[in-house]
């Protein structure tokens, strides 16, 4: 069984196991507001994307794939101000737009994150948080058909603007009945959340060659994989958006289900790097309990 494969399979168990879950919300919590309640959790992702990139330096052609993506992260969630912080890594073999071109490229892309947002404002049971995101990453990618230019690193460095609207959509009575009249359900009161957070480059940088890959330093015995390379500020721009909705369950962990959307483009002229991604995650939160100060 392939990872696609397995990515279907836990995905169709989660959801019929968060429409068959008996117990995700108990009748203290319903009482309890949803927003804004401190939250800290240790967060595991999957997920499956449509990745397209095009770098002039190496080939004037678009790339396509569908890497898997998996993400760690950590999640302080204080109310009036939530923090969180996030490794991804994905991996998988990116093939031309053009049928005819068979030429496949090997991409491993890393991503450091580190966000932080502050309370604003609430209407009704949507509140809107501002603040900044910290996005540190970096990809590496073979393709053996281009022969001298076959390997390609580069390093990026986005500061955001970031802007969050979440809204509380939590099931405070039980429902039942029948579906098509022959099935029964119940559906018992939970905890979920839906939300939506945009992030704005304002400022991009990149590490990267200055034209071409290969170099003069291969031949010399002297091997610099950063030969050449120039670091740019204000560099080109970058875009990107989330949007999550997370069921909790009775004993405080989550499972939240996420689509997001990437694009970047660096500044060069004449070697620019672009790329852009969908990915559609699963993630279980585990609620980490607050310590109690002796």
């Amino acid at each position: 069984m392939n990872l696609k494969r397995t990515f279907i399979f836990i995905l169709g168990n989660l959801f019929f196991y968060s429409a068959q879950a008996n117990d995700l919300m108990s009748d203290s919590a319903q009482k309890e507001p949803v927003l804004n309640r401190p939250y800290r959790s240790l967060q595991f992702g999957i997920a499956s994307t449509s990745s397209v990139f095009r770098d002039f330096a190496t080939s004037p052609l678009f790339y396509e794939g569908s890497p898997m993506q998996y993400c760690l992260a950590w999640s302080k969630d204080e109310g009036k101000k939530e923090r969180r912080l996030s490794l991804q890594y994905q991996s998988g073999t990116f093939k031309p737009e053009l049928k005819e071109v068979n030429t496949p490229s090997a991409v491993s892309t890393i991503y450091l994150q580190y966000s932080r947002l502050w309370y604003l404002t609430s209407w009704k049971k949507t509140d809107l948080r501002l603040g900044g995101m910290l996005d540190l990453g970096g990809n590496f990618r073979f393709n053996p058909a281009l022969q001298n230019n076959a390997g390609g690193l580069e390093i990026f460095n986005t500061l955001f603007l970031s802007a969050k609207a979440s809204r509380d959509v939590s099931r405070l009575n039980e429902k039942s009945g029948k579906f098509l009249f022959l099935f029964k359900y119940r559906r018992v009161p939970r905890r979920r959340t839906l939300s939506f957070q945009l992030n704005a480059a304002v400022m991009n940088n990149s590490l990267r060659n200055g034209y071409i890959y290969s170099n003069q330093a291969n031949i010399t015995n002297k091997p610099n994989i950063f030969y050449n390379y120039q670091f740019n500020t204000f560099s080109g721009y970058r875009l990107n958006t989330a949007l999550e909705y997370s069921v909790f369950l009775s004993n405080g962990n989550a499972i939240r289900y996420g689509w997001n959307w990437d694009a970047f483009q660096s500044g060069e002229k004449f070697n620019r790097m672009e790329m852009a991604q969908h990915a559609f995650q699963v993630s279980f939160l585990f609620q980490i309990p607050k310590r109690e100060k002796k």
